[in-house]
């Protein structure tokens, strides 16, 4: 233990130095920090560094100037503000070196870090028992609180940073567990560990079962991670879906240290923090859903998603907190507080309504259903009560689903509400059991888990799986133009995801979880205990029932950890020691080094993995925005700085993101050779990175088809080559999803434009037999006729494809290549005929020009004079060609 006086005396020794170093500090980074500002406002632009620079050393201001006023004040909280914030500084320097390239930036941050670095030092051998010994208590009630602050994450949503939303959250998720692990490591390390581990060995022993599920679930997603297809996508994910293998194995550690170092006073003051933020993004739904703040909300009259991104996944996190506040309404006395608990509920019940999450209606019927059939009242007749009560409620919903599936048309008041009419929709069961893609897609996860029962295809890698097991005769996933059904990422079904990705043994696993809660909350569901546990009881039946059709993403599984954690307090004793007590033997010179390793280690690693990637994703999304509003220079000028930030584990997402930017800034000239090269080079490099994503390999495929027909510099050597590398990648994404038919329909056009007409013929018969549903197949199978000269044959498949649906005369891509077959065998007819048909869709100068004089060709003078005018009048420019082509007209 440390002495008192010796404190006072630390204190008193060091309080003049550093009220020096923290005041001149102060002032210093608060001037660096408006000067930056100044530099900010007076370009043109936003500037990612100085903007960077302004926030950091203005918080390395307030820090020091804090300390100092906190020293005079009350001292212990004044030697741990001084204590975190000269790492701050470090840390923050080393990042400086990082991001600054010229050398005399460079020169200039060391000679401040070696500064930075000599004070802590000095000050650490001055008073080395006081920084230990008063910040102790202060490592433990920071460490609770970081974990505590971790709930408001699903309430944060700030483009471009936390864009898209779940992104965002999870790095701040990784670098706020980070610190608490720093935090814990300060704890090991300044006092007896036998405390620590008698803690944890108490807790352990409380709530043994659960413990070793939970453990059991980490080591095999652990595992299932390491055995994965494709690792660094396992482990890290991609920003579009916020996840990766990284942040679930933290949310399982940072439940069981929740649950370890929470006191009963920390729980009550995490579940007002969970229940406001849960309060605060039901309200920005509703902001979302009525139009307001249209500035600073995206409005959505149906189905808001709030700050979480997903109309899904905002059902299913409000489940989670919407039977915990119920509880606490019946637990807590007339007051403030029961009246605000009730007007959270139904507000959380509302914004589940508007979310039109069948999902999320079907858990929140399966909870409401336990918590009240099953409520444990000890009288018959309030139980009775309680039944006949429910079955009351449940008319007005059980009506509403009898008439949505009974009458064609609603009545007029519910047509003239948007809300009304969307969740009257929702409720349609025969169109949802019939039209519904998610029941084919648990056929094919089901097929990939008979694959691969160990450990799956790895986290994340659903995509994976599916597509090597992708049956497009299965009802309503087969191939559609312009429909997503074919391409699945999530099984939609917690079941057949945890299994598809990480294998039986951890579904099996999960399972035994949630199991294991439910039976020790049952255990203690008696006197006080009953109605809490009960209620917890509920939210585990809903949360399950509402993943049967969804899936979990950062927020939601933030929201089910934190509850996991819960219930193992409540289901376990209270340990003897609240907190830990004060270090013995304080005065080791091995911490200071220890503890600065540690924390070196967790700044390179959070620039590596968090904030690099961060300010990297910020220009890829203000560049995918701004390729959205056609301002496609600036998109790609952000893309570009986007790639030369270095290497991340998001690469091959930067890539991608630019290629799609790319595609949609060419939308009147999709083929060009431009988009061809430039998309070439991005998804090579993406297919390094992600080699299991059929579609990059389709893409990549597609533009090398494209360099092949356009690039006129190629030498016919250097043609036969490329030809053979474009035959590679569809054969590669042949390999990953063998019966995807947009494979072989990208893969004939390669044969087509190689003028390999019978290879086209053969690849177009593959693509008839995997579904003879799909009439582009059909029709491109009459196409290869056509190029062999078989006429009749080509009207019959192309008449068979209009009869499966495909109408190839509304389709400008097979309206070229129709358009080429009738050029090669000189069928000036068809030629004119597919120009007409073009300029319907596209009525563009060139394609009138070119049915001028194919007019012209066939003697309809007439009609080419009429199509040569039309050519003057979308394009005045062209008066001189237009002019001299009518002299040539009789």
């Amino acid at each position: 233990m440390v002495n008192n006086t010796q404190d006072k005396q630390g204190v008193s020794t060091g309080i003049k130095i550093l009220a020096r170093y923290t005041t001149a500090g102060g002032i210093i980074s608060i001037l660096i920090s408006l000067l930056s500002l100044a530099a900010l406002l007076g370009t043109p632009s936003f500037t990612l560094l100085f903007s960077f620079n302004a926030v950091i050393s203005g918080i390395g201001g307030i820090l020091y100037i804090a300390g100092t006023l906190f020293i005079l004040k009350t001292h212990k909280l004044g030697w741990w503000i001084v204590f975190v914030s000269s790492f701050y500084q470090i840390g923050i320097s080393i990042i400086r070196l990082l991001l600054y390239t010229d050398l005399q930036s460079r020169i200039s941050i060391a000679i401040g870090l070696a500064i930075q670095v000599a004070i802590l030092w000095y000050l650490s051998r001055q008073s080395v028992k006081n920084i230990f010994g008063v910040t102790l208590q202060l490592s433990y009630f920071f460490l609770v609180n970081l974990c505590v602050l971790t709930l408001i994450l699903p309430l944060v949503n700030l483009p471009p940073w936390f864009s898209p939303p779940e992104w965002g959250k999870s790095i701040a998720f990784r670098v706020l567990f980070s610190l608490v692990l720093v935090l814990l490591s300060f704890l090991m390390l300044g006092q007896n560990r036998e405390e620590i581990f008698k803690r944890v060995k108490q807790r352990f022993s409380s709530a043994k079962p659960a413990l070793l599920l939970l453990g059991g679930l980490f080591l095999a997603f652990l595992l299932a991670s390491l055995f994965s297809f494709d690792i660094n996508y396992s482990l890290w994910g991609n920003p579009v879906r916020g996840g990766g293998s990284v942040t679930f194995l933290s949310l399982i550690a940072a439940s069981f240290l929740v649950f370890v170092f929470f006191s009963q006073k920390h729980w009550k003051y995490a579940w007002y923090v969970a229940l406001t933020t849960a309060f605060l993004v039901s309200l920005v739904a509703i902001f979302q859903w009525q139009g307001w703040f249209p500035n600073f909300l995206k409005s959505k009259e149906i189905r808001p998603s709030s700050t979480l991104g997903n109309d899904i996944q905002l059902g299913i996190f409000l489940i989670l907190s919407l039977f915990p506040v119920l509880v606490f309404f019946f637990k807590e006395k007339i007051g403030l507080k029961k009246v605000l608990y009730l007007a959270a509920f139904f507000l959380f019940a509302f914004v589940i309504l508007l979310t039109g999450s069948r999902g999320a209606y079907l858990g929140t019927l399966l909870g409401f259903s336990y918590f009240i059939l099953l409520y444990p009242v000890k009288k018959l007749w309030h139980s009775l009560g309680l039944k006949l009560l429910f079955f009351l409620l449940m008319l007005v919903p059980a009506f509403a689903v009898y008439y949505a599936n009974t009458h064609d048309t609603m009545p007029e008041f519910v047509r003239k509400n948007t809300t009304l009419y969307s969740i009257a929709g929702r409720l349609q069961l025969k169109q949802f059991i019939t039209e519904e893609p998610r029941f084919s897609t648990w056929k094919v996860g089901w097929e990939a888990i008979k694959a691969r029962p160990l450990f799956g295809y790895g986290p994340e890698n659903f995509a994976v799986a599916f597509d090597k097991h992708y049956d497009p005769q299965l009802p309503n996933i087969q191939y559609r133009p312009q429909s997503p059904n074919s391409w699945w990422d999530r099984a939609h079904n917690i079941l057949i995801d945890i299994g598809a990705q990480a294998g039986i043994p951890a579904l099996l696993l999960y399972l035994s979880l949630l199991g294991t809660l439910f039976w020790l909350l049952q255990k203690i569901k008696h006197g006080e205990n009953a109605l809490l546990s009960h209620g917890l009881q509920a939210t585990l039946v809903a949360y399950i029932g509402s993943l049967l059709f969804g899936f979990d993403n950062f927020s939601t599984l933030l929201a089910f950890f934190f509850l996991v954690a819960y219930i193992l307090h409540v289901a376990s004793k209270e340990p003897e020691n609240q907190e830990p007590k004060t270090a013995r033997d304080l005065q080791s010179f091995v911490k200071i080094p220890v503890l600065a390793g540690i924390t070196l280690l967790m700044l390179l690693f959070n620039w590596q993995y968090s904030w690099k990637p961060l300010f990297v994703n910020a220009h890829v999304y203000i560049g995918k925005v701004l390729a959205e509003q056609n301002l496609c220079n600036q998109s790609f000028s952000r893309m570009e700085k986007a790639l030369k930030k270095g290497t991340t584990f998001i690469d091959a997402y930067v890539r991608t993101t630019y290629f799609d930017a790319l595609r949609n800034c060419q939308t009147a000239a999709s083929e060009t050779l431009e988009l061809a090269q430039k998309g070439r080079v991005l998804l090579k490099q993406a297919a390094q990175a992600w080699p299991y994503h059929t579609r990059i390999w389709i893409f990549l495929g597609q533009v090398t088809t494209i360099v092949v027909e356009r690039d006129e510099e190629l030498t016919p050597k250097e043609r036969e080559a490329t030809v053979k590398e474009a035959h590679r990648y569809f054969e590669r994404a042949g390999e990953l999803s063998p019966k995807h038919q947009e494979i072989y329909l990208a893969w004939t056009k390669l044969y087509m434009v190689a003028k390999d007409y019978e290879g086209m013929l053969k690849k177009t018969e593959e693509c008839v037999a995997i579904d003879p549903r799909t009439g582009e197949c059909w029709f491109l199978k009459g196409l290869a006729y056509e190029f062999l000269g078989n006429y009749k044959e080509f009207r019959l498949n192309k008449k068979l494809a209009l009869s499966l649906g495909y109408d190839a005369d509304k389709d400008f891509y097979a309206l070229s290549n129709l358009l080429q077959a009738y050029g090669e065998a000189k069928d000036i007819g068809g030629i004119i005929e597919t120009y007409e048909k073009l300029i319907t869709l596209r009525p563009s100068p060139q394609f009138y020009a070119s049915l001028a004089f194919a007019y012209r060709e066939s003697r309809e003078y007439a009609k080419a004079r009429e199509a040569a005018l039309k050519v003057l009048e979308l394009d005045p420019t062209t008066k001189a060609e237009v002019e001299a082509f009518l002299k040539t007209l009789p």
